[in-house]
């Protein structure tokens, strides 16, 4: 899942929050130590991403989420296709069904820890049509 504007679900109007989110961690003196080097330091931004009151949900639209679904359902399906287990045709369809529920998936359930979870329930209920 990427943050940039180019790939994955979330745009690059996240970026902008998540370094604040971690400069305002990191001018609050919550510097961690650890006994392990690699655990010492400022919170890292995948901390950020992952923690319970961060939400970057409220800039995605609706059709940037149905291409993501669209776009990860295709790339997942390669291989059935490539072989002639599937068609293009199976495929759209079932991205189809999956993006809307994926939709109301994520405005139920907006944090980036739920992306896969998310993604995997509007998958299920598709599978169960």
């Amino acid at each position: 899942m990427a943050l940039d504007g180019d790939r994955g679900v979330f745009p690059s109007c996240c970026l902008p929050r998540v370094e604040h989110q971690s400069s305002s961690v990191s001018h609050a003196g919550e510097y961690k130590e650890s006994h392990r080097e690699e655990g010492t330091g400022w919170v890292g931004y995948s901390n950020v991403l992952m923690a319970p009151g961060f939400v970057c949900t409220d800039c995605l639209e609706d059709a940037r989420l149905s291409q993501y679904v669209h776009e990860k359902i295709a790339h997942n399906q390669q291989p059935a296709l490539s072989t002639g287990r599937t068609t293009e045709a199976k495929v759209k369809a079932y991205a189809d069904c999956v993006a809307p529920k994926y939709i109301a998936e994520f405005k139920a359930h907006p944090h980036v820890y739920e992306e896969t979870p998310n993604f995997n329930r509007a998958a299920e209920a598709c599978r169960a049509t």
